[in-house]
């Protein structure tokens, strides 16, 4: 009884992992042991998102957590520069509530329908904006340019 439970979970992870969020689906690698690879990374990275979504929704509590748990501090600010250009970085990091709807709005997402729950597609493609971003930071940081 336990397992039907789930059932709706589970096809969640699948339309995360496969379709809606990572895309596993549309991976075209030449070597089974790469696919097999990176087809678990990526179910590992819906996991995450289904997580970060499921916190989220639960606003109370979202707001007393902070986003560190998800994300590095690095990320957080460049994160908080990208979305928040005009408001300083607080010396605090802000809440997950926050940077869930940070992450979406990077990805393009906006309450059209005024129900505040972000699609997986959003929410991918704003953590995927993240990690480039994050990515040319560290290049940058790298280049001892100062």
């Amino acid at each position: 009884m336990r397992y039907y439970e789930l059932r709706w979970r589970i096809e969640e992870f699948h339309k995360t992992w496969k379709t809606d969020g990572t895309q596993v689906e549309k991976l075209r690698v030449q070597s089974y042991n790469n696919l097999k690879r990176i087809a678990i990374i990526q179910a590992f990275i819906a996991i995450r998102l289904m997580q970060l979504q499921e916190l989220a929704q639960n606003k109370e509590v979202a707001k007393d957590i902070s986003c560190e748990t998800v994300l590095s501090k690095l990320s957080w600010k460049i994160l908080w520069k990208k979305t928040e250009s005009k408001a300083a970085i607080p010396e605090a990091p802000p809440s997950l509530y926050w940077a869930y709807y940070a992450i979406a709005k990077l990805g393009g997402w906006y309450d059209s329908k005024r129900t505040g729950r972000v699609g997986i597609k959003a929410m991918w493609a704003g953590w995927i904006k993240l990690m480039e971003l994050f990515e040319a930071v560290e290049i940058v940081k790298q280049l001892n340019l100062e």
